[in-house]
């Protein structure tokens, strides 16, 4: 039953211009991580590559966010998921399996996205050798397998919100802020941290309430290992683990508390 959920929430996606949406994406992240790249004058390719996965990850964010509105908060706004709901089937299943058809969708295009940035940054070296290569392709895909991890986290926040919430868009606008606070913790902490900011008055206050903040939700900041790939560093195996572990668990969370609020809402 979950696969049949997530394979109709795939043709959802499908009939909702999906595909349309992403390869005008891909097309525009092809040319602004190849506009950025030619308009470095002695790394394209790391720029190109950086330019490219920073844009990759502000595009699917928003295509991320957009899915579980269109596939779920707008369901329950139009009275349509009565239909969904009217089969032999428990409400949790439901949920899951419309979960994982997004994520699936989410797989799809970050694989799609990412391919085209790649190919964008061999374009932009051409015939150029740069004095240092960027990493091979296994340290990049890695930078992106650790990014759906992130979108992981982002895509069940947003679910809960839509299991709960009456208003609209506020699913929309609540995972994305979610979404930029979960990647400010780990810079915003790092920065209190830093020389520049011990003149600044209340910082040991405001470090420890972000910090405590840093308790409730994943610090995001840490699954961005961009710098493995651009710039040939060791990765931290340690860190990368412990990082996609806790993330990997608050989506867990936020997967069961929208089940059990799903659960328990009445659609009149």
């Amino acid at each position: 039953m979950l696969s049949t959920i997530a394979l109709n929430t795939l043709r959802m996606g499908h009939r909702n211009h999906g595909a349309r949406i992403v390869l005008v994406l891909s097309l525009l992240l092809l040319g602004v991580a190849w506009l950025g790249g030619n308009f470095s004058p002695r790394q394209p390719q790391t720029v190109a590559l950086d330019v490219g996965i920073s844009v990759l990850r502000i595009l699917m964010t928003l295509l991320t966010l957009y899915w579980v509105q269109e596939l779920v908060a707008k369901e329950v706004e139009r009275k349509t998921i009565l239909w969904s709901l009217s089969y032999p089937q428990s409400r949790n299943t439901f949920l899951v399996g419309r979960y994982l058809g997004i994520f699936i969708l989410i797989s799809l295009a970050l694989t799609f996205l990412a391919t085209a940035t790649l190919i964008a940054g061999q374009l932009a070296l051409g015939d150029y050798q740069q004095t240092t290569a960027v990493a091979g392709a296994g340290a990049y895909w890695l930078t992106i397998a650790l990014f759906a991890v992130d979108l992981l986290a982002v895509s069940s926040f947003t679910l809960l919100v839509s299991s709960i919430a009456t208003v609209p868009m506020l699913p929309f606008f609540m995972g994305l802020a979610f979404a930029i606070c979960a990647r400010s913790i780990g810079p915003t902490l790092s920065y209190l941290a830093s020389p520049e900011s011990q003149g600044i008055t209340r910082v040991q206050a405001v470090s420890a309430s972000i910090e405590r903040f840093g308790w409730l939700l994943p610090d995001l900041s840490r699954l961005d290992v961009r710098h493995i790939a651009l710039y040939q560093i060791a990765p931290d195996k340690t860190a990368i683990a412990a990082a996609a572990s806790q993330t990997l668990v608050f989506s867990l969370m936020m997967l069961v508390l929208a089940c059990v609020a799903f659960q328990r809402r009445q659609f009149n």
